[in-house]
């Protein structure tokens, strides 16, 4: 609880299943980790963080370069997600900016926030958006697809 009222969006990561090619492992590791992301997911839905959910993201052997580390196009899969993540919950709209707009360290007022009606907020305090949102896209840009040969 003190991550949540630290004002920072939160976001929990999912273990995915590593790509075992022992069926006895791979069952094993499947049935554990379904138990395992299942208590994390009601965490998140406990605490309205996001999921960054890699279990499911991870889905075949294109994914993976050996059994546990993610290949280009598993890791290109995580970085779309987490990119998403990171543009839904831009810093401004983090509870802490809101309040104290003396924390920006920008001098452009494009980043202070506004009031909404003579500065008070014009949503109803008994209802909240929820914050937590589930983040699964297996689909991988082509810009991340192509090599940087500047590297």
């Amino acid at each position: 609880s003190k991550l949540r009222d630290s004002g920072c969006h939160i976001a929990m990561c999912t273990v995915y299943r590593p790509n075992f090619s022992d069926l006895f492992f791979k069952s094993l590791a499947t049935v554990a980790l379904r138990v395992h992301n299942a208590r994390l997911e009601a965490i998140c839905e406990d605490f309205d963080c996001s999921v960054l959910d890699l279990a499911n993201i991870l889905e075949g052997d294109e994914d993976f370069a050996n059994p546990l580390e993610l290949s280009t196009n598993g890791g290109a899969k995580v970085v779309e997600n987490i990119a998403a993540f990171v543009g839904d919950h831009p810093v401004l709209a983090l509870r802490r900016y809101q309040h104290n707009p003396h924390l920006l360290s920008t001098e452009d007022d494009a980043f202070l926030p506004i009031p909404d009606v003579f500065g008070f907020g014009v949503k109803c305090c008994s209802t909240r958006r929820q914050s937590g949102r589930v983040y699964s896209n297996r689909v991988v840009t082509s810009d991340l697809k192509q090599p940087n040969l500047k590297l």
